[in-house]
This record gives structure tokens, C-alpha cells and sequence, in this order.
């Protein structure tokens, strides 16, 4: 009897095995198709991305330390030139960068300027059309009297374009005595702080908050400077003239803090490892976490006793899924890291969705940068959160024959969440969760999406501009591969269930 059971088990066991070869076999498929992908070498190697000169024609430059950039040019250098309204030559320097900033007190606030660059050659001359020519008025500045002397304050109005937006503004104070600097929501400085007491002369640099700053711009706010008796107010704006008129804001909801886990980027998880891409799993568990489950004392499935493939099976089949135990998700994944990293390492296997896939060698040779665009839009107007991919492209050298040829490499990418953006007719904003990163309670929101006419998109972390993200495509978590997820975890568990077993009857022969 004992026997007639052992062969059962093994003939049971024989087409478990069958079956999870065949799986696996579908799974290495996949992970090959998305290896070769990977390493797929393309014959349109991305240029630079492109830049316009800024500040634009007929701009308002707030800040004396103003910074002129121009397209990238086959030239050992360049000449830049500062015209003054009278024509005379106030500034001139030779650079090989692409860029320069002015040193403080160059510039004259509320006057008119026109700067202008020239390509040189290798003997020293310089071109005679210039590269670039614009004109450009420097803002105003506020002067009032205070008992002690006088309160400077320039600019007087701060103006966000689709470049300080991610970097930095610039406020400049002059005062006989001390004074203080007080920030709206919409900005902060570096620290985090929204206060700044000073005395004498300063240069504050605030931070504008994409992750607080209202949809509507009119309700950005003003900066308040008080010194002594008076107090200077200067309101924070779009820069009409670098963005265009607002076509649309629109606001997912989300906190960068609250909404999102209480770790960074990592490498856990078997899948996670496989498909390299720890990102993936984190941005859409962001999204996934954010559209379809509740935190507290809420009616729906109870969720707190789920494993990650209940909990991911739940999801999939858009169940109402609350958490009573925790008060977030940053609570949440404080509290159960391995129930959430476990779902992330499941949802990892998005990097294999052959859709995805798709869209990414579709993106690479074509750039769509309009659909990107239409679907963040899109998205955002649902309510729901818009996850982006973005890709590096590497510029190799292949000799064949005696000949060079040049073609790109599709290198690695990285996914973020797109949680709010602002449309305007030359530019779109957009606040973006990184993986990457921790988010700080009182920190500002420094991660950004520009799309800008007539450039490609940009991507920026921290207040810098990653070069190399030059390709953007929407990535889109599918039923199919989410069940696969579940099916792929379910035969990992299976296979567990097999080697106890088989230890198990290794016992029970033993013990015969």
C-alpha cells in the first residue's frame, strides 16, 4: 500500500515537473526576448538634446547672476558679448562651454540689454554673424525707507520658468539693518525651511515646490520681506514670456511623503534580480497602492493578513482593499517591508512585458515625445498616476572594413511616478516621485519632467539635469503579466512544496 502510494506521488510529481518546466521555459523566453532587447544596437545614435538660447527674446531676467545658454557647436570656443542699452560693450568673456553666468553687479536692474555669441576658430578669431542675438530687460527692483535707511529688494516679482523651476530662484535683499524672508507653500529653501533673517546685503536662493505648489498659479503665493516698520511683497508668477499662457493644471493627489514607501530604490526579490529593474516594481506599486487600496477604518477587503500574491491577485481584479492596520503607505511599508517588497519583486516582471518592450524600441528609434505627453495628460485627467520609463542611449564606434560607423547602444533606463503637471503653450511641468530617493517631509520636491517646445525632454533629479535620459516612453502594467506574476510565484512555491516533500520520504525511507 505504502509502495502504490510512492508511485502515485512520483507520477504526480512527474507531471508537476513537466508543467514547471514548461513555464520556466515560457519565463526564460521572455527573459531572453527582453535581453536581447536590452543590448539590441540601434543605427540612429541620439544627439544631444537640443537647447534654445535662454533667456528668449524680449525675456525678464531676475537675477544679477544671470545665467546665458546657447546650442552646442563644433567650436573650440565662444565669445559672449553684453550689450548695455547704449550699445557699449558692459561684459565680455571667451568660454568653451555652452553657457555663461555673469558675476554680481554686472548686471543694472530695470534696463535693457542684448547678448550675443560668437563662434571663434582655432587661430583665435571670431565669427562675424553672431550665433545667438537677443534682447532681454532686467527686472525692476522694490525700494523702500525704513527708519534705519533703505530695504532693496530685486526682484520685484519672481518669475518661474521651465529652468529655475528645477533649479533654483534668486531673491537679492540690501538693507541698512536686519530683515527677514518669508516663503509661500509653493517654495522653500533648500533646507526645507520657509524663514530667512539676515542683515546687510544677501542673495537667498528658494526652491520652487513642484510637490506643494498649487495647480492654480495665481494661488503660488508672495514672498514677504519685513525691515523694521515696512514690509516689500513680491509675488511668484508664471514667466509668460518662457512658458506661454497656462493651458491646463491638473493634480493627482498624491504626497511624495505619505504616499509613497519609507525606502529607497533596492534589490530585493528573486524577480527583482532577474529583470533588473528595482525601479519598475517600486513605481508601479506607488501607482497600484494609490488607486486601489484605502488605509484605516474603511469598508473593503481587509487586506492585513493578505500575502503579496493574495494582495497582487486582489489588485488585479480591482477589489476594494483597505489596510486598517496602518494609516499610509509609508506607514505600511514601515511596518511590513517584506509583504511590500514582496509585491514589488512580483510587479518587477513588467520589465519583461513584451508591450513594453514594444514601446521602448518604438520610442528609441522614433522618439514620440508627443504621446508621452498626451498619455501623462491623459492619465493625470483619470485620477490616475502616470508611470514613465526613461532610457539611456550610448553612443558607440564600430570599425568594420577600415571604417568607423557610429550607432547607439540602448544602455539602461529608470522609472519614476508623474503625480502633477502644469500645461502651458511653450512648456509642461511635471512633479515626479523617484524611486531613488527618499522624501523628506519638509523637503521640497525637487524631481521634474519638462517637455518644452521645440526641445526633447528633460528630466531632472535633484535640481540637475540627467543628460543621459533622452528617451521617454509610458509604462503600462498589463493583467496578463501580472497573473503571470502570480502563476510564476505560484510555481516557486511549488517547487518548495516539492523539495520538502521529497526530504519528507527521504525520512520515511530512512525510518523503514
Amino acid at each position: 500500500m505504502l509502495y502504490g502510494n510512492l508511485v502515485r506521488d512520483d507520477a504526480n510529481r512527474f507531471w508537476f515537473f513537466v508543467k514547471l518546466g514548461a513555464a520556466l521555459s515560457v519565463v526564460a523566453a521572455l527573459a531572453a526576448a527582453g535581453f536581447l532587447a536590452w543590448i539590441t544596437f540601434f543605427r540612429t545614435p541620439d544627439e544631444a538634446p537640443g537647447t534654445s538660447a535662454f533667456p528668449p527674446e524680449g525675456a525678464v531676467v531676475q537675477e544679477s547672476m544671470a545665467t546665458f545658454r546657447w546650442p552646442e557647436g563644433e567650436t573650440p570656443a565662444w565669445e559672449f558679448r553684453l550689450e548695455d542699452d547704449q550699445g557699449e560693450i558692459t561684459y565680455a568673456e571667451r568660454v568653451k562651454a555652452d553657457q555663461v553666468t555673469l558675476p554680481y553687479g554686472v548686471l543694472t536692474p530695470g534696463r535693457d540689454y542684448r547678448w550675443e555669441v560668437y563662434a571663434t576658430d582655432e587661430a583665435g578669431g571670431v565669427a562675424q554673424l553672431p550665433l545667438v542675438s537677443r534682447s532681454f530687460r532686467t527686472s525692476r527692483a522694490v525700494k523702500k525707507k525704513t527708519r534705519t535707511g533703505t530695504l532693496t529688494v530685486f526682484p520685484e516679482r519672481v518669475a518661474v520658468n521651465r529652468w529655475n523651476a528645477v533649479t533654483h530662484l534668486a531673491l537679492e535683499v540690501e538693507c541698512t539693518g536686519d530683515f527677514t524672508v518669508s516663503l509661500p507653500e509653493s517654495l522653500a529653501f533648500p533646507d526645507g525651511t520657509r524663514r530667512f533673517e539676515g542683515s546687510g546685503t544677501a542673495v537667498v536662493y528658494p526652491v520652487f515646490n513642484l510637490s506643494t505648489a498649487h495647480g492654480d498659479p495665481a494661488r503660488w503665493g508672495k514672498i514677504s520681506v519685513e525691515a523694521c516698520d515696512q514690509e516689500v511683497v513680491v509675488p511668484v508668477t508664471p514667466d509668460t514670456p518662457s512658458l506661454g499662457r497656462l493651458v491646463q493644471a491638473l493634480d493627482s493627489g498624491l504626497d511624495p511623503y505619505v504616499d509613497t514607501p519609507s525606502f529607497a530604490n533596492f534589490e530585493k526579490g528573486w524577480l527583482s534580480r532577474l529583470t533588473q529593474g528595482t525601479c519598475v516594481g517600486i513605481a508601479l506599486a506607488v501607482k497600484l497602492f494609490f488607486e486601489h487600496v484605502e488605509f484605516g477604518n474603511r469598508p473593503g477587503v481587509a487586506a492585513d493578513s493578505l500575502s503579496p500574491v493574495k494582495l497582487l491577485e486582489s489588485m488585479i481584479s480591482r477589489r476594494p482593499l483597505v489596510f486598517r492596520s496602518s494609516v499610509s503607505f509609508r506607514e505600511l511599508s514601515a511596518k511590513e517591508s517584506q509583504l511590500v517588497t514582496g509585491l514589488m519583486s512580483l510587479l518587477h516582471l513588467e520589465n519583461l512585458n513584451p508591450f513594453n518592450i514594444k514601446e521602448t524600441v518604438r520610442a528609441v528609434l522614433r522618439d514620440p515625445q508627443a504621446r508621452v505627453e498626451e498619455h501623462l495628460w491623459a492619465e493625470l485627467e483619470e485620477g490616475r498616476l502616470p508611470v514613465v520609463a526613461g532610457f539611456r542611449l550610448r553612443r558607440k564606434l564600430l570599425k568594420t572594413r577600415r571604417k568607423l560607423h557610429s550607432f547607439a547602444m540602448l544602455d539602461s533606463g529608470h522609472a519614476f511616478v508623474v503625480f502633477k503637471g502644469w500645461q502651458f503653450e511653450n512648456a509642461s511641468l511635471f512633479a515626479v516621485y523617484d524611486p531613488n530617493f527618499e522624501y523628506p517631509q519638509n523637503m521640497p520636491g525637487r524631481n521634474a519632467m519638462v517637455l518644452a517646445t521645440g526641445e526633447r525632454a528633460a528630466y531632472y533629479s535633484g535640481g540637475s539635469r540627467d543628460q543621459d535620459l533622452v528617451r521617454f516612453v509610458p509604462l503600462t502594467s498589463s493583467q496578463l503579466y501580472a497573473f503571470l506574476a502570480v502563476s510564476v510565484e505560484g510555481f516557486r512555491e511549488g517547487v518548495r512544496s516539492v523539495v520538502e516533500s521529497f526530504s519528507n520520504i527521504n525520512t520515511l525511507f530512512e525510518l523503514w
